[in-house]
């Protein structure tokens, strides 16, 4: 693998503190009950993974999406534990057991009074000026961004008002990525937001969706682009039971493969991460579904981390050949204490679920 986890610490992030997950693995499954705080570790992963101030306002907007034009402001400042006077959010991780990099961020809310002054020779100002209901005073993040590696520091000034995104002065272009992360959330898998034009340019990632694809119908030949008169292309799948039809008609089964499949090919070498992994599958497709997912794994050299709900997907990747004695998978399970208000976490191996699931009906979710 290549720049891949093998210690990640959060001392504080929306609602984790003090969590600390040692000895990760290729595979990490990640279970807990509701609001236990398994989406906020993929987004700490996906911060660290580049880490700049516009990617961390990029990744807390990511669960709202909304088109307001004060979404990233909010989104950033609810992401922040509310329990201390001066906002604070801070973790670190050990990239293939010698690279540490230790990233806070720390600001506070202050008022400014220069609404003429952010809105002058802005071709959207009247448009804020509606927004804002002649507002004289609007709230502003004003902070800093410290990352730590490699006995380096850098230290990125950072200031965010609910017009930043209006008035188009959020660079999302800046990168300093330590490793390449993909994300898939459940939302993003439903919506089929993929682009198989990419995919139809590398033979060797398009085979691998062809051959997800037939894990749900093995009548599927091929993925294919059809171009109208307006050189516009329409996804399609090509199938002897079928024919030739859009992606867009099929159910939300094949769309979801075809977003892990896609997103397989972008992080080769890299990190994956899969919310809510049973979102759109049939039980009776998840042991086929994570077989293929570990051979992927480690054919394209991923790190992946998968969230799941489902006890029935947990038994399911038990079940593929080889899984309860290999080393490479780990079943991490978040738990909040209620009287520390800390993350608590259990990891095990798959043998060890698989024992305590046999003998005692082992609940490995809680």
């Amino acid at each position: 693998m290549q720049k891949a986890f093998t210690e990640v610490n959060i001392e504080r992030f929306r609602g984790i503190k003090d969590l600390s997950l040692k000895g990760l693995k290729r595979i990490n499954v990640l279970l807990g009950d509701n609001n236990s705080g398994k989406t906020s570790v993929l987004e700490v992963l996906r911060i660290l993974g580049n880490p700049v101030f516009t990617n961390f306002i990029q990744v807390c907007n990511q669960r709202t999406r909304r088109n307001v034009f004060n979404s990233y402001f909010s989104d950033l400042l609810y992401a922040f534990p509310r329990d201390v006077k001066n906002l604070l959010m801070h973790f670190s991780c050990v990239y293939d057991s010698t690279l540490n990099v230790d990233i806070k961020l720390t600001g506070k809310i202050e008022k400014t009074f220069s609404i003429d002054a952010l809105l002058e020779n802005n071709k959207n100002a009247e448009l804020a000026r509606t927004l804002l209901q002649n507002k004289k005073s609007i709230d502003q993040f004003l902070g800093k961004l410290i990352l730590s590696y490699e006995n380096k520091k850098e230290i990125e000034d950072v200031l965010l008002t609910p017009l930043d995104i209006l008035l188009n002065r959020l660079d999302f272009k800046r990168t300093r990525k330590f490793s390449n992360i993909v994300y898939l959330d459940s939302l993003n898998s439903s919506d089929f937001n993929h682009n198989l034009l990419n995919i139809n340019r590398n033979e060797k990632y398009k085979e691998v969706c062809i051959n997800m694809l037939r894990l749900f119908d093995d009548s599927i030949d091929d993925i294919v682009l059809l171009w109208d008169d307006f050189q516009t292309p329409t996804e399609c799948i090509k199938s002897r039971k079928f024919g030739t039809m859009p992606v867009t008609n099929y159910g939300d089964g094949v769309r979801k493969i075809l977003s892990i499949a896609e997103a397989l090919s972008l992080a080769h070498g890299g990190v994956l991460l899969i919310d809510e992994f049973e979102t759109g599958i049939h039980s009776k497709n998840f042991n086929d579904i994570f077989n293929f997912l570990i051979k992927a794994s480690r054919t394209y050299k991923i790190q992946l981390f998968v969230t799941t709900h489902s006890i029935e997907a947990i038994d399911e990747l038990l079940k593929i050949d080889g899984a309860t004695e290999s080393d490479d998978i780990r079943f991490i399970t978040l738990r909040k204490d209620p009287q520390s208000e800390k993350t608590l976490s259990r990891i095990l191996t798959p043998k060890e679920v698989k024992e305590n699931r046999d003998s005692f009906g082992f609940e490995v979710r809680l």
